[in-house]
């Protein structure tokens, strides 16, 4: 179980805010490496009143290259849910390649997404590339912090950069 902070800055203007994002997630692992997750994403839209609430619901599947090394993949569901526009539900596909440097650090090297509306009317198409670097404090506690660069209509829309704090079970 997870919660973060990000904050999404203006691609040209990194001292400029878009929005400040809380986020709840859970994901479990099972034996057989198959992932089941979910997700909440508060979007608070800087200079407005306006928000946005993204819930997604995913499954996929952890790859183990090495002791050090893996790869995961996942399959997203979500809906949109915003303040002063019409909702939708998308779907998202994610990658990344995880490297444990240490007991304690791991460099998420590369993180992927694909996501899009299913109604492409809602020019939701918005992929995202990004890294992270998370620490282990003890067997059930953790922290990250990540950059992430997101594109809309074939552009960058925004910078982030988010902390996180997960408990494992």
């Amino acid at each position: 179980m997870g919660i973060s902070l990000t904050t999404q800055r203006e691609p040209n203007d990194f001292n400029a805010s878009k929005s400040t994002v809380t986020s709840v997630s859970y994901r479990h692992s099972f034996d057989n490496n198959v992932l089941l997750g979910a997700t909440v994403k508060y979007y608070d839209l800087s200079h407005t009143t306006a928000w946005d609430l993204k819930s997604e619901a995913g499954l996929g599947y952890k790859y183990a290259l090495s002791d050090a090394f893996s790869l995961v993949g996942m399959a997203w569901l979500g809906s949109n849910v915003r303040s002063n526009a019409s909702d939708f539900v998308y779907y998202s596909l994610t990658a990344s390649a995880d490297w444990k440097l240490t007991p304690i650090v791991t460099w998420s090297i590369v993180n992927l997404r694909y996501r899009n509306a299913f109604d492409t009317s809602y020019d939701f198409d918005t992929p995202a590339v990004g890294t992270a670097l998370g620490f282990k404090i003890n067997d059930a506690n953790s922290v990250s912090v990540g950059f992430t660069r997101e594109w809309s209509d074939g552009k960058v829309s925004d910078n982030e950069i988010g902390v996180g704090y997960k408990y494992h079970f």
